[in-house]
């Protein structure tokens, strides 16, 4: 009888020790996946204020005329015109759109200069309406998506 009572409180003690390990390893295991939960989460990115930009209308054109401009300028065969005409009827360009500068001169400007200069105008256009549309001074800035 005092070994039955010996007996069972080892018993007891291990079941306790058990448990004891048991929470604790699901309490762990708990813990770190919410860590890395929330490390993997994404972010909230809010939408402040956007910006497109819209060229002079020097730079506006119709399809006809930009196909026309393409197979007077000389370096396209008709594979590449038709190749043109369907990009233009399917990538969503209307029947008036804009074309860059060098693009619509004549001969095409196709340099590295122009590019840059297209790329600053795009770019720099929309942020400077962007800076005033939100009131935002440039240097307010940490990072522009």
């Amino acid at each position: 009888s005092h070994f039955g009572s010996v007996l069972l409180a080892c018993q007891t003690q291990r079941h306790q020790d058990y448990c004891v390990v048991s929470l604790l390893s699901v309490s762990g295991l708990v813990g770190c996946i919410a860590c890395v939960y929330f490390i993997c989460s994404p972010r909230a990115i809010y939408l402040v204020e956007f910006s497109c930009y819209k060229p002079s209308d020097e730079f506006r054109v119709t399809r006809d005329y930009f196909m026309s401009h393409s197979r007077d300028s000389g370096p396209f065969d008709d594979n590449s015109l038709e190749f043109q005409r369907k990009i233009l009827e399917r990538s969503g360009i209307g029947e008036h759109s804009y074309f860059p500068g060098a693009i619509l001169a004549s001969p095409p400007r196709l340099t590295m200069k122009e590019a840059r200069a297209e790329a600053e105008m795009v770019m720099f256009g929309a942020l400077d309406e962007l800076f005033e549309k939100s009131r935002v001074r440039p240097k307010d800035i940490g990072i522009l998506v």
